[in-house]
């Protein structure tokens, strides 16, 4: 049901819902979770039970464990775990706002495209969880000229010419380079996204 309640926001209104990356959400007590946030930190690649426990907990009902397991996943040291994390804080969010930062030697073009685009913003429009991408144009699939895919703890974003590569680093943020595209004036700068 609650895919296809997803299924109709989506079509009819273009929001994007936690219901395409989980096919219902879980209820689990405080000590369930308690236990399974626990194992994360020390978790061995071999104990796959904690590893579907994990991924479980990541589709909670509530989103105080959704986030919990992501912030926990992200400090992993299994490269599947930090991954899916990575995936399911990405997939909760309605928009992806890149936070642009300074550099040196940056060119006056770079200079004043920071001073008036402090924050670039891409709206979600699609989740397909199964590609492991989030579509910034279509509400059906992801274009490959308009789209976020991840892949490991890296993620790559396309919008037309623009071009964004970043990387999940040790706080819990990503953080890249993203360039306009355009090649008579040029800008590259550095950006970073929050996922909490």
């Amino acid at each position: 049901m609650k895919r296809l309640l997803a299924a109709v926001l989506l079509t009819v209104f273009g929001f994007p819902t936690v219901a395409l990356s989980c096919e219902e959400f879980i209820a689990f007590s405080d000590e369930q979770a308690s236990e399974i946030l626990g194992k994360i930190k020390t978790l061995d690649a071999g104990d796959m039970s904690t590893v579907f426990a994990f991924d479980r907990l990541l589709c909670a009902e509530r989103k105080i464990l959704r986030d919990s397991a992501r912030q926990a996943g992200m400090q992993s040291n299994i490269a599947a775990i930090r991954s899916r994390a990575l995936q399911s804080a990405l997939f909760e969010k309605d928009v992806l706002n890149l936070n642009v930062m300074s550099k040196e030697n940056m060119t006056d073009e770079e200079v004043k495209f920071l001073n008036t685009t402090p924050l670039i913003s891409y709206h979600v429009r699609f989740i397909d969880p199964e590609k492991g991408c989030i579509s910034l144009y279509d509400n059906r699939e992801c274009d490959p000229r308009y789209v976020v895919s991840v892949s490991g703890s890296e993620v790559d974003l396309r919008y037309s010419n623009q071009v964004a590569k970043l990387r999940l680093a040790e706080k819990g943020e990503l953080k890249g380079v993203w360039s306009n595209g355009d090649r008579n004036k040029p800008i590259s700068v550095p950006v970073e996204i929050r996922l909490d």
